[in-house]
């Protein structure tokens, strides 16, 4: 049955492009769908309602207006009947085990959950806290390297006016002794000796 699958599949794509291993098109792409690029939804902080640990509240709220309060747990009630009748679900020892087991989880759950909890959210804040004061500090330093930058281009653009200046005080001395000689003087500059 699978070697007719695979000749049947073999012969629809004689007309194909080249195979590579497992019948797969060279030129088909995998995984490129539109969705892939889609922004994701962000993830809720708190989960939603569950009632016996694990069943979600979506379910009771589905049923109940067929079936009232208890048609959930009816259902669940049937549906064990029903594996355990069939014989689809036989009891034996790991089942034993596995209730124990689930119990001492349940139990555990229960009894230092609550704490466990405590110290995760401590040691969650104690990071966060760590982190913003880094973030915080980073902050601070690169505002003052921003106003120390600002500070330099301001004296680069008064170096170009103290090299203007320099370039005219620096003509005038050349071209005033240059101009004593060359020009008259009024009368009354002149020394007579």
């Amino acid at each position: 049955m699978l070697s007719r699958l695979v000749s049947v599949s073999a012969s629809n794509l004689k007309g194909v492009r080249p195979l590579v291993a497992g019948l797969v098109p060279a030129s088909r792409h995998v995984h490129t769908s539109s969705q892939s690029l889609a922004p994701m939804p962000p993830m809720p902080e708190k989960g939603g309602v569950v009632r016996l640990g694990f069943i979600p509240d979506e379910f009771f709220q589905f049923l109940y207006p067929k079936t009232g309060v208890t048609g959930p747990y009816m259902w669940w009630t049937g549906l064990a009947v029903y594996l355990l009748s069939k014989e689809i679900y036989i009891v034996n020892e790991e089942t034993i085990v596995a209730i124990v087991l689930g119990s001492v989880a349940v139990y555990g759950v229960k009894k230092f959950g609550p704490m466990v909890a405590a110290f995760a959210d401590k040691l969650s804040e104690e990071s966060w806290a760590q982190a913003n004061q880094l973030k915080d500090g980073a902050m601070s330093d690169l505002t003052r390297v921003i106003e120390e930058e600002k500070k330099e281009q301001w004296r680069v653009e008064g170096r170009s006016m103290l090299f203007d200046a320099k370039r005219v005080s620096c003509d005038y001395l050349f071209i005033f002794p240059m101009s004593y000689f060359l020009l008259p003087l009024p009368c009354c500059c002149q020394i007579k000796a």
